[in-house]
C-alpha cells in the first residue's frame, strides 16, 4: 500500500503556570465557600474567621491585623471584602501558600501567619470576555494575547448585595412599612490584571495591578434629633476602606537550577469613616518598595535563600470634629 501523508499538526501546550493547581481546586468543595478558595482556606486546622461579614482569618490565636499578605511577591493590605468574600475570583487565583508560624524573613513584618497569594499566568490565546451576573457579586473577565509571548487578563467584580437591599427599601418606604433598624449599604468593588512577557526561556516579566474598595453606609433616623433643624442634612455614617498595589516583577532562571525573583512596587491604602456634620477620619499611607530574592534548590532535601528588601513608608492622617452644642 502506499503511504498516507498527513498534514502537520503543531500542538501548543499551556503553561502550567495557566491552570490552578490540584490543592487550590480542592478549597472549592469547601462547605460554605461558595466557590472562593480563599473563603475556603477558614476550613483549614487552625484557622477561624473573626467575623461574619469579614472573611479575614485568625490563624492560631492572632489577631487578622497581624496577618501579613503577599501576592505575587508584592504586599497587599487585605484580602477579604467586608461582605466576607476574597479579593480574587477562582479565575485568576493559582496557588497559595500559608505558613502560620516560624516562616522566613522573606514574609516581612508579619506576627500572626503569613500568606502568600500566586496568580496565574495569563494564558497565549485568543481574545476571550467573560461577563458574570450574580445576586452578590457580578464582573466582567478578558484573557487574551496578541503575540505568541505575551498575554494578559484583567477582571473588575461590584457587589450587587447593596443595590438588592436600596430596592427593597425603596419598596418597603413607598409601601410606607416602619423601618425599625438603619439602612445599611454595603459597598465592595475590586480589580485586577496581569500583563506577562515570556521574553525566552529563562527570563519572564510581569506587571501587575490589585485593587480593592469596600465601604459601608448607615442611614439611622434617629440622628436627626441632634441636628438643630431636623431633614436639612442626611445622617448617615461612611467607612470606606481601600488600596491598589502596583508593580513589576522580573523572574530570572540560572543555569545552576536557581531562581532569582526582583520586584519593585507601590502600595495606596486609605482608610476613611465620616459622619457628616459631627467628624470625618482618614487614614493615608503610600509605600515604594524595591525587593529582590534567590532561591537555589542543590539537592532533593536541601534549599539556599537569600533576599534583600527596600522600602520606604508615609503616613498621613487627618481627623475632625464638630461639636454641637
Amino acid at each position: 500500500k502506499a503511504p498516507i501523508e498527513l498534514d502537520t499538526v503543531e500542538v501548543k501546550a499551556q503553561d502550567s503556570l495557566t491552570e490552578m493547581t490540584p490543592e487550590t481546586q480542592k478549597l472549592f468543595s469547601v462547605p460554605g465557600s461558595a466557590g472562593d478558595p480563599l473563603t475556603g482556606l477558614q476550613a483549614l486546622p487552625g484557622i477561624v474567621s473573626t467575623s461574619r461579614i469579614k472573611g479575614e482569618p485568625a490563624v492560631r490565636g492572632s489577631e487578622p491585623e497581624d496577618n501579613h499578605y503577599l501576592v505575587d511577591d508584592l504586599p497587599v493590605p487585605y484580602l477579604y471584602h467586608l461582605l466576607g468574600f476574597s479579593i480574587f475570583s477562582e479565575s485568576v487565583v493559582q496557588d497559595f501558600d500559608i505558613q502560620t508560624g516560624a516562616f522566613s524573613s522573606y514574609y516581612g513584618q508579619g506576627t500572626g501567619a503569613a500568606l502568600h497569594i500566586g496568580l496565574r499566568k495569563p494564558k497565549v490565546q485568543p481574545i476571550e470576555t467573560t461577563i458574570d451576573l450574580g445576586l452578590f457579586k457580578s464582573g466582567i473577565f478578558v484573557e487574551g494575547s496578541f503575540v505568541d509571548n505575551q498575554s494578559f487578563y484583567i477582571n473588575y467584580r461590584k457587589s450587587t448585595l447593596g443595590m438588592t437591599m436600596q430596592a427593597y427599601t425603596a419598596i418597603a418606604l413607598d409601601e410606607e412599612e416602619e423601618l425599625e433598624a438603619g439602612i445599611v449599604t454595603p459597598t465592595s468593588d475590586d480589580l485586577y490584571a496581569k500583563y506577562n512577557w515570556q521574553i525566552n526561556n529563562n527570563n519572564n516579566l510581569d506587571f501587575h495591578f490589585s485593587g480593592a474598595q469596600d465601604g459601608f453606609r448607615v442611614e439611622d433616623k434617629s440622628l436627626e434629633e441632634l441636628q438643630d433643624s431636623p431633614g436639612e442634612a442626611d445622617f448617615n455614617l461612611q467607612s470606606q476602606p481601600k488600596f491598589a498595589t502596583t508593580g513589576l516583577t522580573w523572574r530570572h532562571q540560572t543555569a545552576n537550577k536557581g531562581e532569582l525573583v526582583s520586584s519593585v512596587g507601590n502600595v495606596y491604602y486609605v482608610v476613611e469613616k465620616e459622619l457628616p456634620e459631627f467628624f470625618k477620619d482618614e487614614l493615608t499611607e503610600n509605600t515604594f518598595l524595591a525587593k529582590s530574592h534567590y532561591t537555589w534548590n542543590f539537592n532533593n532535601q536541601h534549599e539556599f535563600k537569600t533576599g534583600l528588601e527596600l522600602k520606604h513608608s508615609s503616613v498621613d492622617y487627618y481627623h475632625s470634629f464638630l461639636a454641637h452644642l
